[in-house]
């Protein structure tokens, strides 16, 4: 995935949600993402795709505080995800593709999730069998189709109201790393430690307000910072064919140094 965006200006909004919803308003029809399937989706379209699944999940019992692990491609419908989780205040977590039994079986149980959002299979490997196998008794596993992507779905007027500039800096994500030995190693962030880093980024690579690009790697961490960049006024993104992506490659331990 690619992301086209600016060293400019960024809004003042205090969590990743309220940074989805000042860019909608800014900029309602302009094209926010391409996939690879020529699907597009604009900021305001993004906006409302990411409310009607903030409905779904929240009829569904997630809520503030409500710890989600996912292990999803770098599509569209995982940064719809990540901002309809972050709309209802949910601590997310982000599970690189490659980790495999061992790794997701210790995050899930370490982090306490309550659910588990992956693919049913994706470059050959089947995710839902592994979910099955390590999720922990009371961990809900849901399945997204790798073709039709549907996520949850539900009424936005039934939303209940947003976490607001106080959760901003609450633990919203933990993010894990293999490291070299052992087991993954997490870290802590709240909204405001991610929504942070876009500027300095931009900043760091000194591109042109107009032109600039930059490459998203197929980690879960892109997919937030897609969200999170949405202060830059003119970020937008495009997923790369198919064909040009990278699958992760499979082993049943992590990675030794």
């Amino acid at each position: 995935m690619t992301t086209a965006a600016t060293a400019a200006d960024r809004s003042d909004a205090a969590t990743v949600w309220d940074l989805v919803a000042w860019r909608a308003a800014l900029t309602p029809d302009a094209l926010f993402a391409r996939d690879e399937r020529g699907v597009e989706v604009s900021f305001s379209g993004f906006a409302e795709r990411a409310l009607r699944v903030a409905a779904g999940l929240s009829a569904d019992g997630v809520g503030v505080g409500s710890v989600v692990a996912w292990q999803l491609p770098t599509w569209i419908e995982s940064m719809v995800l990540c901002a309809a989780l972050a709309r209802l205040g949910a601590v997310q977590v982000p599970l690189i593709p490659s980790y495999r039994a061992r790794e997701v079986g210790f995050i899930l149980r370490q982090t306490g999730a309550e659910r588990i959002i992956i693919p049913s299979e994706w470059a050959g490997f089947d995710f839902a069998a592994m979910a099955g196998e390590v999720a922990p008794e009371g961990t809900d596993v849901m399945v997204l189709d790798p073709v039709a992507r549907l996520l949850p779905d539900g009424d936005p007027d039934l939303l209940g109201p947003e976490p607001g500039a106080g959760g901003a800096d609450a633990v919203r994500w933990v993010y894990y790393t293999s490291g070299t030995t052992g087991e993954p190693k997490g870290a802590k962030h709240s909204d405001r430690t991610l929504a942070d880093r876009s500027p300095a980024c931009w900043s760091c690579w000194n591109r042109s307000p107009r032109t600039a690009t930059v490459s998203c790697s197929r980690s879960p961490t892109s997919v937030a910072w897609c969200c999170s960049s949405l202060g830059s006024p003119s970020v937008s993104a495009t997923s790369s064919p198919s064909g040009s992506t990278r699958p992760p490659r499979s082993r049943s331990s992590p990675p030794t140094a």
